[in-house]
């Protein structure tokens, strides 16, 4: 039992310690960081919902001159009640950025990944 005990303990201790923190960036550094945790911060500009349901909340220009983007699939939309709320507010996204069409993203399945910024 003791030993369990002890294995179990070191492992918290080994996530705890290498637990990734993710970086801190502007929409227009998100581009140079793929495959990176990352909170991108930055002014909301507009978004808008594809014809395939897919959502944008763009960050540094309009659609299709956007140079980062949380991203939303369609199946996740209902998540995000007051998504509208964030236009021209300084806001953070966090996740995993990703590459689409030459462009930084966040894909986002969990309103916890958007919040207002400071």
């Amino acid at each position: 039992m003791k030993s369990c005990a002890a294995i179990l303990l070191s492992l918290f201790v080994c996530t705890t310690v290498f637990a990734i923190e993710p970086v801190s960036l502007t929409p227009e550094e998100a581009l140079d960081h793929f495959d990176q945790l990352a909170i991108v911060r930055g002014v909301v500009k507009e978004i808008v919902t594809d014809s395939g349901g897919n959502t944008y909340v763009s960050f540094g220009g309009k659609l299709p001159d956007i140079m980062f983007s949380g991203f939303i699939f369609p199946m996740d939309l209902g998540k995000f009640p007051n998504l509208d709320s964030f236009v021209g507010k300084k806001v953070e996204i966090e996740g995993k950025i990703s590459y689409h069409y030459r462009r930084a993203r966040i894909v986002m399945t969990s309103p916890a990944q958007i919040r207002l910024s400071e």
